[in-house]
């Protein structure tokens, strides 16, 4: 940026760094039925967040499926100790994804169908 006062010989000058941030695209469904389609849990984006971390709760508020890192590979299985390996069923999960570990979490539902 240079600014001019009515005089070009009177110039200053100033620098600024902006930064672009990959943006974040979280889903509010997905079909794990392995029919090649949507069978993830995809959230666009995350490659740019190295440290985040994703947990997933029932309606119950019981957490079914936690990633530190999350790598795009929820299939709609539980990876917790009371239901590890179970398959969920069908419906409504509610989601915390943080982009790092001291960051606030995005939150927001899910729709599980088979």
């Amino acid at each position: 940026l240079i600014c001019f006062l009515n005089d070009t010989i009177c110039a200053d000058t100033a620098t600024t760094t902006i930064y672009a941030t990959q943006q974040i695209i979280i889903p509010n469904g997905f079909s794990p039925n392995a029919d090649g389609i949507n069978d993830f849990f995809v959230i666009q984006g995350i490659e740019e967040y190295p440290n985040n971390e994703l947990y997933i709760y029932n309606r119950w508020g019981e957490l079914v499926y936690s990633a530190s890192p999350y790598q795009n590979n929820f299939k709609g299985e539980s990876n917790t100790k009371t239901l590890l390996g179970k398959t969920l069923s069908e419906g409504t999960y509610f989601y915390v994804f943080k982009l790092s570990s001291d960051a606030e979490g995005l939150t927001g539902f899910i729709e599980l169908r088979r």
